[in-house]
């Protein structure tokens, strides 16, 4: 800036009233006319948060800060009249060397535009989520055939604190099971959007919330067991606003045993 400001800092959100996004701007009060290498030694620490800075801000242009015009993102990124920090506090295009620096190195490139909806989708994919497991009723491992086999499994919406290092960025991933896959073990399948429920003494199994199953044949081991899918959401730290995350994550179910056996009537006579 023309006061010579430096900025190291700017709110990922705009305020509510005002729209404006909070920016903190530092100036280096020892600066001398007099010895240029004096002031090099005074802006040694502002320099290091002001490149952590720029890359910060050349990363985030793609996404929240993606509304800002040209000029006002170049007015951030380019300031001329900060000849302390560009220059090393000489003239342009010189360089002053303090006693205890180290030679200097060729400059760092530019910092490349990183997709970060595409860093998200990376990082939902090998986060841990819940197993896919499988509650079959009746219990036990039994069932019959032409009977109603209750099929349900536990998942959630829940949130998962995620760091992304090649963006230096912290996210919140919101996640849920958008879709279940069951296999029944008998060489069918059936694909719900809910994860069904446990039976209770009294509740109709043809009421809604319940996964079933009618096995027509005897089997002596079905592996039966539910795929689930996860979608989500996700949000950078201190942002209110959510984001889709294009893409899904299925988890495969570990398969458990059922045995599917075949009652046959049979007439008993009343004890006298």
């Amino acid at each position: 800036s023309k006061a010579r400001f430096t900025p190291l800092y700017l709110r990922l959100t705009p305020n509510e009233l005002t729209g404006e996004h909070t920016c903190i701007m530092l100036r280096n009060l020892h600066e001398s006319a007099n010895s240029a290498l004096e002031t090099l030694s005074h802006t040694h620490w502002l320099e290091a948060f002001h490149t952590d800075f720029l890359s910060r801000f050349q990363r985030l242009l793609s996404f929240n800060f993606a509304k800002f015009s040209a000029s006002l993102a170049l007015s951030l990124l380019v300031d001329p009249s900060n000849s302390v920090l560009e220059n090393g506090g000489g003239p342009a295009g010189s360089y002053t060397q303090c006693p205890e620096d180290p030679e200097p190195t060729e400059a760092t490139p530019a910092t490349a535009i990183v997709n970060i909806p595409g860093e998200v989708l990376a990082a939902f994919k090998t986060v841990t989520l819940p197993s896919s497991t499988i509650t079959v009723q009746p219990p036990g491992g039994e069932t019959l055939v032409n009977f109603k086999t209750i099929l349900s499994t536990q998942a959630g919406r829940h949130q998962i604190n995620v760091r992304l290092d090649k963006v230096d960025l912290d996210v919140v991933l919101e996640v849920w099971p958008s879709s279940f896959v069951w296999h029944h073990g008998d060489g069918t399948t059936q694909e719900t959007t809910i994860p069904g429920t446990a039976w209770t003494e009294g509740a109709d199994v043809d009421g809604d919330g319940f996964i079933t199953h009618v096995y027509t044949t005897k089997l002596t081991a079905a592996p039966v067991s539910v795929d689930t899918t996860w979608s989500a959401q996700f949000k950078v730290a201190g942002d209110p606003d959510w984001r889709a995350v294009n893409g899904t994550v299925s988890i495969t179910g570990t398969p458990v045993v059922l045995s599917v056996r075949e009652a046959s009537p049979e007439l008993v006579t009343t004890p006298s």
